[in-house]
């Protein structure tokens, strides 16, 4: 096991006792964790479109496309982790945390959907057209696939599921958020990494 994945091993073991430490406001909407997940989705953005220009340099057609389409993957999570912006229209702090207005009480509400659809069938279709899973087929098959990464981000994102559907624990559904993105993150990196020669 490689540093990264001994990392994002040791950070699944803790997510659930470091929540005795922590404020639950910092699981809050527009909180200190969610500005983490923000900065971590846009990071594998920004690294996405620098692996996407070096490996158009080096002429690895196929990865290019692969990092053409993490880049709007990652633009909608920022997107749902922000509330499509509605955290920067905080209405009021309540003892639950900050209230946000609906889409109907922000003036571009209306558009919200809508272009979140557009984005979603424009990427459909370049995922087909760029046929990125015969990319991530040929890394399983050349052993150049991170499974143990994404094992863990796997792992990292149930845990985030389960503990908004049944612990009704947001401290641990967010801090697992958090390790799931940390983890795809680390993820895209790595199938980079091993064809860069």
């Amino acid at each position: 096991m490689d540093k990264i994945n001994l990392v994002l091993a040791g950070f699944l073991l803790i997510v659930y006792p470091v929540t005795n430490y922590l404020p639950q406001s910092w699981a809050w909407e527009n909180g200190p964790i969610e500005w983490l997940q923000v900065f971590v989705l846009a990071f594998g953005a920004f690294l996405s479109y620098f692996y996407a220009k070096a490996a158009l340099k080096k002429q690895k057609f196929d990865e290019v496309k692969f990092y053409k389409i993490i880049i709007p993957m990652l633009a909608l999570m920022i997107g749902r982790e922000l509330s499509w912006g509605r955290v920067l229209f905080v209405i009021e702090m309540t003892e639950k945390g900050p209230r946000l207005p609906s889409f109907e009480e922000i003036e571009y509400g209306f558009v919200v959907h809508p272009i979140i659809g557009v984005i979603i069938v424009v990427w459909l279709f370049y995922l087909y057209r760029y046929k990125t899973i015969y990319f991530v087929l040929n890394k399983i098959k050349s052993q150049n696939f991170p499974f143990m990464t994404t094992s863990i981000t796997f792992i990292a994102g149930i845990l985030a599921i389960y503990a908004e559907r049944y612990l009704h624990n947001q401290l641990i559904e967010e801090l697992a958020e958090l390790l799931a993105y940390i983890g795809f993150v680390s993820t895209i990196s790595l199938m980079r990494d091993k064809t860069a020669t």
